[in-house]
């Protein structure tokens, strides 16, 4: 039973993955785009942190430290790994679709959590690789003779630290579960933490590259305080860096990690997931009210999203980020840009237009960080066809969506685009422009989700956080905020003699509005067809 079952929890994360069916079947062309994204995103991860590897490995290696380097490239694998699974792994554990039905099935629940564990581990080890593998490449550059023991011995620590990330991962995704089934709001306390933890990560990241820089410069004190205060790291840097025993002990403490993990879930494993996939029914009085089919469309997505942190994390992340970048504006960057005069010279050197091209970029770069359309239609799942069974017609459905990203967006984005348009000090002909900009692409933004998510569909999911986090439309539309920053420099830059720029302001103003029309009138036409034959 246990190897069937990972069997199966194996496959269903390679098909979704690769863009198939619950059948294998592939989907053509867009297995291979996914792929192809994946392979790009992965490998420029794997790249940065190859260019991290080189500027430590080299000066440690000679000077007789590789324990450590391999200690610090550990510590970096595991902060990557567990940002990487660490907000999946709650739902891959605690509300997996298919929960509910194979604890009512003659399985026993420690086979069920030992196969999600396995799945944890493997997703883990995932992330970690993109971090080792360039650590290894790195490090077999720089020692003077490359050997099997050289390649094999470093692989070989790989499952230790995968078991570290995955220890991490559940530990905490057992503490958000405890807390969901306690607390009221549980959804929001968990958004709170998780973005308490995110920018405690980016704040350490920040200081990242300084503080290697540093470890680089003195190795010598670092590995005294490695040593002493991450002994773990120290033995796996040892076994690493040619320690055959060492990379026994680093075995020996994944299999009494996964036991130790497996022993504190799986006392409380069947009471959390009953109690969270099943919802209680309440005794008080239920009051009804009246409303218009609309509202009640628009309200049934809120619920949906304010009862899934994986949702408003990932999708909604823009409303919170917003503001703060409103402030980051208005209170850090415009005091430096009046002191410095760079606005000036800019405006003298290129013209004000670019100046407003700019400020344009960056709206709609960071107005981007909501994609909420993008994985609305695949969260319905296998439940879709009560939405088609309503004698409802379909564009208020859709429509419905659209304005739950709209209304969560447009407040925090006229704060942010008034705040760059103040930053930039714009006069009132480019501050309209760039307004109109930030607005087009907003809508764009929701529209083109909406669209993708109609013609990518993924229903079939038994995790929320596969189409939230790992499908083809969220990808390309969090893609697509940078892609038309780049664009909007690259393209005026190859044509910056042959139009001025506020032409081309207007131009992009112009592109904008008649693709917000034109995908309109797609959805309103044939989205509305897609979306009643969706299965």
């Amino acid at each position: 039973m246990l190897k069937a079952l990972l069997k199966k929890q194996l496959l269903e994360i390679f098909n979704r993955e690769l863009g198939k069916n619950k059948k294998g079947q592939s989907a053509g062309k867009k297995t291979a785009t996914t792929g192809l994204l994946y392979l790009l995103i992965f490998g420029l991860l794997g790249f940065s942190f190859f260019s991290i590897s080189r500027i430590m490995c080299e000066g440690m290696v000679s000077a007789g430290y590789a324990w450590l380097y391999f200690a610090i490239m550990g510590l970096i694998a595991v902060a990557v790994g567990v940002v990487g699974s660490v907000f999946s792994t709650y739902s891959s554990l605690y509300l997996a679709k298919d929960n509910e039905l194979l604890l009512s099935m003659p399985i026993k629940p420690r086979v069920i959590l030992t196969v999600r564990l396995l799945a944890v581990l493997f997703t883990s080890m995932f992330f970690e690789l993109v971090v080792m593998l360039p650590a290894v490449i790195s490090y077999c550059i720089s020692v003077e003779t490359v050997t099997v023991g050289t390649i094999v011995l470093p692989l070989l620590t790989i499952p230790a630290l995968a078991a570290v990330i995955m220890a991490l991962s559940c530990l905490l995704g057992w503490l958000v579960a405890l807390i969901s089934t306690k607390l009221k709001g549980k959804n929001y306390i968990t958004v709170v933490l998780s973005l308490g933890f995110m920018i405690a990560y980016y704040t350490l990241y920040d200081k990242a590259f300084e503080l290697l820089s540093s470890i680089a410069e003195d190795p010598q004190q670092s590995a005294v305080s490695v040593k002493r205060w991450l002994y773990p790291f120290y033995v796996l840097g040892k076994g690493a860096a040619g320690d055959a025993v060492s990379v026994l002990l680093c075995l020996a403490v994944c299999v009494a990690l996964f036991a130790l993990i497996y022993f504190i879930l799986n006392r409380s494993f069947i009471r959390i997931a009953n109690n969270l996939n099943v919802k209680a029914i309440s005794r008080s009085k239920v009051s009804f009210s009246h409303s218009t089919v609309s509202g009640a469309l628009l309200r049934k997505e809120l619920k949906h999203f304010t009862s899934s942190p994986t949702y408003m994390l990932n999708c909604g992340l823009g409303t919170v980020v917003l503001p703060i970048f409103s402030v980051v504006l208005l209170v850090k960057l415009r005091p430096v840009l009046a002191d410095s005069g760079l606005l000036h010279m800019m405006a003298n050197s290129f013209g004000s237009g670019v100046i407003a091209l700019v400020a344009a970029a960056a709206v709609c770069a960071t107005v981007s960080f909501n994609d909420l359309t993008a994985p609305s239609v695949s969260l319905e799942g296998n439940g879709i066809w009560i939405l088609q069974s309503l004698p409802v017609h379909p564009m208020k459905v859709l429509t419905a969506k659209l304005k739950l990203q709209l209304y969560l967006t447009a407040p925090m984005a006229i704060i942010f685009i008034i705040a760059a348009i103040i930053t930039a000090d714009l006069g009132f002909f480019h501050s309209a422009l760039v307004f109109g900009i930030g607005i087009a692409y907003m809508f764009l933004s929701a529209l083109g989700g909406l669209c993708l998510n109609l013609k990518m569909p993924k229903l079939d999911w038994t995790n929320e956080a596969v189409p939230v986090k790992q499908s083809a439309p969220v990808a390309v539309c969090l893609m697509g905020g940078l892609a038309l920053v780049v664009a909007l420099g690259g393209i005026y830059y190859l044509l910056r003699n042959f139009i001025d720029p506020n032409v081309y302001l207007v131009l992009l103003f112009v592109l904008m509005t008649v693709s917000d029309v034109l995908l309109f009138r797609w959805l309103k036409n044939k989205g509305t067809k897609i979306f009643s034959y969706l299965r």
